[in-house]
């Protein structure tokens, strides 16, 4: 007989100087033959050296079981091998990956035969670049990209970032070529200038970043453009692979704002403030001054902005802590109305406006409120007499909770005073939300207590369960006395034994020091004319004496007095004259315009009475300010009655006041004669006087 034979034949086919690029896959195949007297089935499983994926024949497993082969029947198997891509230059060029194939039998557990495999990492040349803007955020494919705005004599800096993604140390050149050749731009890398190209190597998984600097002359106009492109090249010999990213500059004022939030709700408290962090961003390259505003809260809520800035710089970014607090008694949960900040931002004549809303949400807190009951009596309390207090404690929260009260009576200082002694219940039970409860404590001022003003200060601390935000911890003050002391004085009552005495015997010595101190640098003056000179001053006794006058205003009337009360005559005539116009200096006048009325001499009777005898005393040598003018009573008693007279106008008839002018004769006591005017009459006013008066 012929016994069962298991025997089979493996052959390994393409396995032989395998390559694949980082991303790639490498692959062989794996032949069975069964060259056994029976039908066979065998298994195939394979393995990567650096544990990477291998896949075999249509699966994407790494085991597969052969179908039943019949006698010398063969099936090939495909192997795959995954190469992971690059990974900070990993897999490195050159790098071998050994894969291990096992081929074993289901009839005999003992069969088992093994193939092997080398795939060699092949080298990965690529690169890529990135350009950024003024604020860090790419302006995308050249096609595409989003223009830079900048400013007339500005020096800007963008930068464009090159990575190897391959896994081999690369040569790189970047050139930069622009549109308009009038504006200064050059690339910086390394601390190095150049105007048009850079070259480099980098390293496999290494970054690098070129810096493109641009002078905007101060010629250019707003809406100006300057395209400007970079090319990045594989600087080798047959190969052409480079990357172009370029954008334009553009001349112009840019407004940006941008206002975020960490995107959670604002978690509302009752009775304490809960904040929550905004990022206000000015994208813009301008600086602008900001004008914050909130919507109008809902009833009983309360907001509000923290040190909201009022300016911000170009580029620069700032956090605003909003605050916000919800109503007594305010339910659990999130609350429908959303609330918005708005914030507008202004340079010169242009604006800029951002706003975000924000989702509120009411979280579990205890709360507490405190407050005097009417019933309270402290003051004017008779020593060693009890007081009491009243204290309303109500939970103001949207949870159940107990508490621990405090209380402290202190002076004006702030420190504890012990002649006072206080007793209360130093915890209270829970209280469900809207729940009140009264407190009573007990004020007592002992018998050396003081009659002055005395605070006590409540302090009530709340305790929840956990999860629930305690809010309270409220303090309440109130003022105590006791009653005033029986004694006409009381200062001992007041300060401390030690502080009295101190003053009784510190006030008299320092009066008498004082008064000794006064005493001796107080200066007698033996001359009263001393005290009128500056010290180191010498002058005449005439001098002294003028000064005493001035001092004493002893020569006020000849001032213009504005202090006294009193007017007298002499002022008034003063101030008249000054108020007259300068009359012409002395001489002969000029003729007047017309001649005397018909039959000079006037035929009309002469006068009854000669004028006075002063009024013909009058010298012809008399100036401009020898003018007297007769006042009234009423005038000495502070009133001025009559008007100023031009030459023009008939001089005052009978009745009026007498009036005398150097250079020209008296008028007689009833004023000109008929038909005269005061220019004739003084011209020819002598010869009508001479006539009239029988000379």
């Amino acid at each position: 007989n012929v016994g069962k034979v298991d025997a089979v034949s493996v052959v390994a086919a393409g396995g032989g100087n395998l390559q694949a690029e980082p991303g790639g896959i490498a692959s062989f195949s794996i032949s069975v033959r069964n060259t056994g007297n029976t039908v066979a089935q065998h298994k195939l499983t394979c393995a990567s050296g650096h544990g990477w994926p291998v896949e075999l024949g249509p699966s994407q497993s790494s085991t597969i079981d052969f179908e039943p082969l019949d006698i010398l029947e063969f099936l090939p198997m495909q192997v795959r091998l995954r190469i992971p891509p690059v990974t900070n230059g990993s897999p490195p060029a050159g790098e071998v990956d050994m894969i291990t194939c096992t081929v074993t039998s289901s009839n005999d557990p003992t069969f088992s035969h093994s193939e092997y495999a080398n795939v060699t990492i092949s080298e990965l040349k690529v690169f890529s670049t990135e350009l950024f803007d003024l604020q860090g955020n790419p302006v995308g494919p050249e096609a595409s990209a989003l223009p830079i705005t900048v400013e007339t004599g500005e020096t800007v800096n963008v930068s464009m970032s090159i990575t190897n993604i391959g896994n081999i140390e690369i040569p790189l050149s970047v050139k930069l070529q622009s549109a308009n050749t009038d504006w200064g731009m050059y690339l910086v890398y390394d601390g190095e200038i150049e105007y048009d190209k850079v070259t480099f190597n980098l390293l496999p998984g290494h970054s690098t970043t070129v810096q493109v600097t641009a002078i905007i002359p101060l010629s250019t106009f707003d809406g100006s453009q300057n395209a400007f492109s970079l090319t990045t090249r594989l600087d080798e010999v047959g190969t052409n692979q480079f990357i172009t990213n370029g954008t334009n500059f553009l001349v112009g004022k840019l407004l940006g704002l941008s206002l975020e939030s960490s995107g959670e709700k604002v978690q509302a408290t009752v009775g304490a403030w809960s904040q929550y962090s905004l990022w206000l961003n000015n994208t813009g390259n301008g600086a602008l001054n900001l004008n914050w505003s909130t919507a109008e809260p809902p009833p009983g809520w309360q907001f509000g902005i923290d040190s909201a800035p009022k300016s911000i710089d170009k580029l620069v970014s700032s956090e605003v802590s909003f605050g916000v607090i919800a109503p007594n008694l305010a339910a659990v949960g999130d609350i429908e109305q959303s609330i918005r900040v708005r914030v507008i931002g202004t340079y010169y004549n242009d604006s800029v406006e951002v706003f975000i809303d924000l989702e509120l949400t009411v979280v579990p807190t205890l709360h507490f409120g405190l407050e005097l009951a009417p019933e309270t009596s402290v003051h004017d309390l008779p020593r060693e007499t009890q007081g009491q207090i009243v204290v309303i404690i109500n939970n103001l929260g949207n949870s159940p909770g107990g508490g621990n009260l405090s209380a402290i009576i202190v002076d004006g200082e702030g420190v504890e005073d012990p002649e006072w002694s206080l007793q209360y219940e130093h915890s209270f039970d829970e209280l469900q939300p809207g729940e009140e409860i009264s407190v009573i404590i007990s004020v007592t001022p002992t018998a050396d207590a003081g009659s002055g003003l005395r605070t006590v200060e409540i302090t009530i601390l709340g305790q929840a369960d956990e999860g629930v935000i305690v809010t309270t911890s409220e303090v309440l003050s109130l003022g105590v006395t006791a009653e005033s002391s029986t004694t006409a004085f009381d200062l001992s009552s007041i300060v401390s034994t030690e502080v009295f005495f101190s003053i009784v015997v510190l006030i008299p010595i320092i009066l008498f020091v004082v008064v000794r101190r006064m005493r001796s640098s107080a200066k007698i003056y033996d001359d009263e004319g001393e005290s009128l000179v500056a010290p180191g001053v010498h002058t005449s006794q005439e001098n002294i004496s003028e000064r005493r006058a001035a001092a004493l205003m002893e020569d006020v009337e000849k001032e213009d007095d504005v202090i006294s009360g009193d007017i007298s005559q002499f002022e008034i005539q003063a101030a008249l004259v000054q108020s007259i116009g300068d009359l012409p200096p002395p001489g002969p006048a000029p003729l007047p315009t017309g001649l005397p009325p018909a039959g000079l001499p006037p035929v009309v009777l002469p006068p009854a009475v000669m004028p006075p005898a002063a009024a013909f005393s009058s010298s012809p040598a008399t100036t401009a300010q020898d003018i007297t003018v007769n006042i009234d009573d009423n005038a000495a008693q502070g009133g001025v009655i009559g008007s100023e007279q031009s030459s023009s106008e008939p001089m005052p008839e009978a009745g009026q006041q007498n009036v005398a002018i150097a250079g020209m004769p008296p008028v007689p006591p009833t004023g000109l004669p008929p038909g005269w005017s005061l220019e004739q009459w003084r011209h020819y006013g002598a010869e009508w006087l001479q006539r009239h008066s029988g000379k």
